[in-house]
């Protein structure tokens, strides 16, 4: 899946990597080692998105003697807004969750736990109500399969046709970690998934669970009304 190296680097210490937010004038670096290390293709937008000063999104690099030699994107998103909602769910004391987009290492650099800091560097910047973080994996990614197990991330799924690459339909699993003492629902079940009218989403847990669907709704009219409070001034 990954493209191979063309050339061995000089092992540099653990110490020597730095870790900072991408910059402006990483945009091109950035494009290359996506290119390199990953079968789908971003647009330019993306890669401005990534490295502009007043980006949301959540960035990390690492770079090595003035190299960047791994990258990581993220995103935190509304557990109810989220696209893996149903299977990501936390327990309502947070009520965000980090969605990793692109995390990608020179292939001349792997197996120097660069990976690994770069997730714990994308947690570090995320506020508290952050509970969970989750990601799509290519299927065939085994690298990448071997690289999250061994990070405690837990795979709960397979979606079909989630990827289209050059023309073809392939497969992903889904992970997910819980951080900052998040956890998930009580009564999480994580059933066959089917269509649900609450989320309107084929991956919802609860469907088979109807107390614990009718749970997940009631804190959702909580969370409506409390803006509809907040939106009008109005005072209990």
């Amino acid at each position: 899946m990954f493209a191979e190296a063309d050339f061995i680097v000089p092992e540099s210490p653990a110490s020597s990597f730095t870790f900072r937010k991408a910059q402006r004038d990483d945009k091109d670096r950035l494009k290359e080692l996506h290119e390199i290390c990953l079968p789908v293709r971003y647009g330019d937008s993306f890669y401005r998105q990534v490295t502009s000063p007043k980006t949301s999104l959540y960035t990390v690099v690492c770079v090595d003697r003035g190299l960047i030699v791994g990258a990581a994107v993220a995103r935190v998103e509304s557990q109810w807004r989220a696209r893996e909602r149903g299977l990501v769910m936390c327990s309502l004391e947070g009520k965000d969750l980090l969605y990793i987009m692109t995390l990608v290492v020179d292939p001349a650099y792997r197996k120097r736990s660069i990976g690994s800091r770069l997730v714990e560097a994308l947690s570090s910047q995320v506020p508290q109500s952050v509970k969970a973080i989750y990601l799509h994996v290519l299927d065939t990614n085994e690298g990448a399969v071997r690289f999250y197990e061994a990070n405690n991330f837990q795979q709960i799924k397979k979606l079909k046709a989630f990827y289209r690459i050059e023309s073809k339909l392939c497969d992903s699993y889904v992970y997910r970690i819980y951080i900052n003492d998040g956890k998930p629902p009580p009564n999480n079940l994580h059933t066959r998934c089917q269509q649900c009218a609450f989320c309107l989403s084929d991956t919802c847990p609860f469907v088979e669970d109807i107390p614990m669907c009718l749970y997940m709704y009631n804190n959702l009219m909580s969370d409506v009304f409390s803006w509809f409070m907040r939106k009008f001034s109005i005072t209990p």
